[in-house]
Parts: C-alpha cells; structure tokens; sequence
C-alpha cells in the first residue's frame, strides 16, 4: 500500500527526526526552482497552452505536497488547503483576476472558437469576480468602526469609490473582459485592500474557481505528457472525457468537484510528479 507524504512525516517525526527542511527535488533541482523557472516562461496572454498547462501541474503538485508550518498547530504538513491558507495572503485573489481577465481578453481576440478559449473562461468568470469584490467590501465593512476611529475621511472616501467601482463592475456585458480588467484595477487602486487583514478568509467562490483551474489544467497535463488515465476511463478517451465532465460541472455550477477527479486520478494512476518527470531526463 502506498504511504502518503504526510504520513511518512509523522513517521519521521515520531521518531525525532526535524522534517521542516526537507525540500521536493525533481532530478537535481529543488521544485521551488523548478516552479520559478516554469514561471519564467510563462508569459500570460501570449504563452504556449503546453508550457501553461506544466507551470500550473508544478504548481498544484506543490500546494499538495510541501510541508508549510501553522503556528496555530505548531507543526509542519501538506495539504492543498493549508497550503492556499498559510502561503497565499487575501490581495493574491486579485493578483489572479488581474491576470486572468488579461488572458482571457487576449485569448477572446485572437481565437474566440478555439478550445482552450472555451474552457478557460469557464473558471474566473465575471460572477467570481463580482463575489470576490464583494467579499472585499463586505470584509472591508467589518472593520469599517475601527478604522474610522483613526482616519474617517479616508475610510469614508474608500468605501464610496469601491462601492461605485462595484456598481459599475455590475452593469458590463458578459466576457468583457477589457472593462472588467479597467474596471478591477480600479477597485484595487481605491486602497480597499490595503484596509483588510492579508489572513483574512478567502472568497469562497474565488478559491472554487481557483481549485477547478489549477485541478482542470492538472489533468490535462497528466493525461497528455505524463500517460495518466481517468478512473475507469481508457487513455485515449481520457481527454475528451475530461473535457465532457467539465463542461457538465460548469453547467450544474460544481466545477470544484474536478479537484477530487484530480485526487481521485493522481492515486488512480499512482501517480508522482518528482518519478514522471526524473523517468523522462
């Protein structure tokens, strides 16, 4: 039976052994290097749907299996979730839109028929994006009595901006994602973000969105470089399959279940991305 990572870390530190600077090497190169360099050649808008694809697998293997530090439980594990919470701060969420609305407006332009156009904006819709303002404005509100207790004009003139930014936000046609870039930035350059917790809660919507991509652009990778299959599905089909269920998930609005296809595939396949990837050099 295979053994977990962080099982083999409890097993390891029942016995006394320091796990907190052990590290992912990937023939030779620590993963963090290997992720820097895959980002390197991500250049958005304009880069190669493979080299995408592969930056984002590096990315998520990370998120799964990398040992972070809570200090609340004071000790170190893995786990996708721990990980978004402890090593990505709330301004990451619109990092990620800025990004993706720039994508997304150039993948529109150049080919609005072509399959990764289709599925791609599938996940950062313009619904998350209104949530997660949204979200910004409601937790901004939250502590809008403290605040105002040291700066109430500031505070004041924020929150009018915001709300005014978001209302606008509102009234743009679908999949305009120029003006929902223009009008996001915007948002951000209002200084709201600056007045809310970097540990505050996530934007629920933002992260389904953020866990449907990154285990979307997984598989896909899994399927087509590294010879993974679906569960019960034959290679060959597997791609198309994984096109069809997400698709199906997108109408039903349940696009975060393709993270535990992912999950599902990745122990399906017993698969390993430091094994793949050092089997092919």
């Amino acid at each position: 039976m295979k053994t977990s990572l962080s099982e083999m870390i409890k097993q390891l530190e029942e016995q006394g052994i320091d796990t907190s600077k052990f590290s992912i090497n990937i023939d030779g190169k620590d993963l963090n290097e290997f992720l820097d360099l895959a980002k390197r050649n991500v250049e958005q808008g304009t880069v190669e749907h493979k080299t995408f694809r592969r930056w984002v697998l590096a990315q998520t293997w990370k998120m799964l299996t990398e040992l972070v530090y809570d200090p609340n439980d004071r000790r170190f594990d893995a786990g996708w979730e721990r990980y978004m919470r402890l090593k990505y701060d709330y301004k990451y969420q619109f990092t990620v839109l800025m990004d993706e609305l720039k994508v997304l407006d150039k993948m529109k332009k150049r080919n609005s028929a072509s399959e990764e156009y289709t599925i791609r904006k599938l996940f950062f819709t313009q619904d998350v994006v209104l949530k997660t303002c949204n979200h910004a404005l409601a937790s901004f509100r939250k502590n809008i009595a403290y605040f105002r207790g040291y700066f109430s004009d500031t505070v004041n003139r924020i929150l009018e901006e915001a709300e005014r930014t978001y209302s606008l936000m509102i009234s743009r046609k679908r999949n305009d994602y120029h003006s929902m870039y223009v009008l996001l930035d915007s948002f951000i350059k209002t200084g709201i973000l600056n007045h809310i917790n970097n540990r505050e809660r996530k934007c629920q919507e933002w992260k389904d969105a953020y866990k449907a991509a990154g285990a979307y652009y997984s598989l896909q990778n899994m399927i087509l470089y590294h010879d993974c299959m679906l569960p019960l599905c034959a290679k060959k089909e597997s791609y198309f399959e994984l096109n069809r269920i997400t698709t199906r998930y997108s109408r039903i609005g349940e696009l975060w279940r393709l993270h535990a296809l992912m999950l599902e595939t990745i122990d399906y396949n017993d698969f390993d991305l430091v094994k793949s990837i050092c089997k092919r050099k």
